[in-house]
């Protein structure tokens, strides 16, 4: 029988976040725990996941290489390997789980397993996480939107201030000066929450206190 493939959203840094059900799994229906990273027990995933599962050290480990490059072939035969990794014990009868910061359908590496892995007839799960954008908005004590304001997501520094409602920037820690300046000649306001539940986390209420570079688990909300 072949085993399970769970993609599980750890959340976007404080391990508490971990959800009762991603624990479950976790503590007992997993064989291998999988997340990005070169190494075994690395990766920002694991590290945040290991915190509450204590067994996740002693199980088998498979860290997955997903390159941080826009060449098409690299990402492409580098999400091949992993998908044939996965496979591989997942033929065997183990269940997999792979590990994701936030949630597995935002942004995430898991998409680069699911629909391969899923399509070939293996059985796959998606175990929800608490999305950055959500936990920012609670650090920062505000609503993120209310009534019938949209809300738009961005990852990267591509967006259109011009969208009415609510704008969430995704990593912008390497351009932030540039960001802000355009905020700023917006007449829009912004917070910024650096390393959101993670070691070094800081909140910038506003464009005034916030510095010229962050680092890269960084979050703006525009309003």
């Amino acid at each position: 029988m072949r085993g399970i493939l769970n993609n599980i959203g750890v959340g976007p840094g404080d391990p508490e976040l971990l959800t009762l059900k991603a624990y479950h799994v976790l503590a007992e229906e997993t064989d291998v725990v999988a997340y990005p990273g070169s190494t075994p027990y690395s990766g920002t995933a694991f590290q945040i996941a290991s915190q509450s599962v204590k067994r996740l050290n002693e199980i088998e480990q498979l860290p997955l290489s997903f390159p941080m490059s826009k060449d098409p072939d690299i990402l492409s035969n580098a999400h091949a390997v992993a998908v044939r990794q996965v496979k591989g014990r997942l033929d065997t009868g183990k269940n997999v789980s792979f590990l994701t910061l936030g949630d597995p359908s935002i942004f995430s590496s898991a998409a680069f397993l699911l629909d391969p892995i899923r399509t070939a007839g293996y059985e796959v799960r998606i175990i929800s996480g608490v999305p950055s954008f959500c936990a920012c908005a609670a650090k920062l004590l505000i609503p993120l939107v209310s009534g019938n304001e949209p809300v738009q997501i961005f990852p990267s520094d591509d967006f259109d201030l011009a969208f009415p409602g609510t704008l969430i920037l995704m990593k912008v820690g390497e351009k932030l000066s540039q960001i802000k300046q355009r905020i700023s000649e917006s007449g829009r306001t912004a917070l910024l929450v650096e390393n959101c539940g993670l070691p070094g986390e800081r909140l910038y209420p506003s464009l005034q206190e916030m510095p010229e570079k962050a680092g890269y688990f960084s979050l703006m909300i525009v309003k």
